[in-house]
């Protein structure tokens, strides 16, 4: 569990920080074509996600070093899947789509599934974590 989180963390550390130069891009004189309104702010939101994301995982790797969680396939899993693909919908909304309503076309309902299967993946997680952590002070 500690590896894996660990090493999928500094994965999305490493993806944020292509983004991160990728967003360099049209600030840039000569990108100024590239530049879109709105598109930067979704952007950083995804940047921040997965680097936020990918700390969450380093402190999961090292509650389970103190506390031993059970569970550990699960709350690995639900993590990973969580931390990927949680920024996805401000991505998407940086190329106009709004992911965050389950409406209009297939694309729009796919992203805000998305959105949705990444958040309940993170709740379970850190539901499980918070209840272990809970009984384990008793």
């Amino acid at each position: 569990m500690i590896r894996i989180l660990l090493g999928n963390a500094a994965a999305q550390i490493f993806v944020a920080c292509l983004l991160g130069w990728a967003m360099l891009i049209p600030m840039q004189p000569w990108g100024a074509a590239l530049r879109k309104k709105g598109a930067s702010r979704a952007l950083l939101a995804a940047h921040l996600d997965w680097i936020l994301l990918a700390l969450t995982q380093g402190l999961v790797a090292g509650i389970h070093q103190v506390f031993h969680l059970h569970h550990e396939d699960l709350i690995t899993a639900a993590l990973i899947v969580g931390g990927w693909l949680n920024p996805v919908p401000y991505l998407l909304r940086a190329f106009g789509v709004d992911a965050f309503v389950f409406a209009g076309r297939w694309p729009q309902r796919l992203a805000a599934g998305i959105a949705g299967a990444s958040a309940l993946a993170l709740t379970i997680a850190w539901g499980s974590i918070s209840w272990q952590l809970l009984h384990a002070s008793r």
